[in-house]
């Protein structure tokens, strides 16, 4: 993870949320091994894709949000940033370092 990141938690997000990339096949074991325990767990299925979600929170030295959020059973990892600047979505793609993150061309806003 990017040194000048700092984990909090999903109160502490800034919104609104952009999604700016994507990393497949990716196995909940292996990113709780990079990342740590996710901050946040969804398992209500109604409020996700069909599946637990794992989150993690970071903030920047600038005060930008990155969310980092694992579909668990398609595996599918989600990048998320308050601030759609590419120095921003830089530091988010960063955290999952040496995966190779599919980026955007432009963010998409999450609703």
């Amino acid at each position: 993870m990017a040194s000048a990141l700092r984990a909090i938690s999903g109160e502490a997000l800034t919104l609104p949320l952009w999604e700016v990339g994507l990393l497949r096949g990716l196995v909940r074991s292996d990113l709780r091994s990079q990342l740590g325990e996710p901050a946040y767990v969804e398992t209500d299925t109604h409020r996700t894709y069909g599946g637990d979600e794992d989150w993690w929170f970071y903030a920047t030295s600038t005060g930008a949000s990155i969310a980092i959020c694992l579909r668990v059973p398609y595996r599918d990892v989600a990048v998320y940033v308050s601030d759609p600047a590419p120095a921003t979505i830089d530091e988010a793609l960063a955290v999952l370092r040496p995966h190779e993150v599919e980026r955007y061309e432009q963010p998409f806003l999450r609703r």
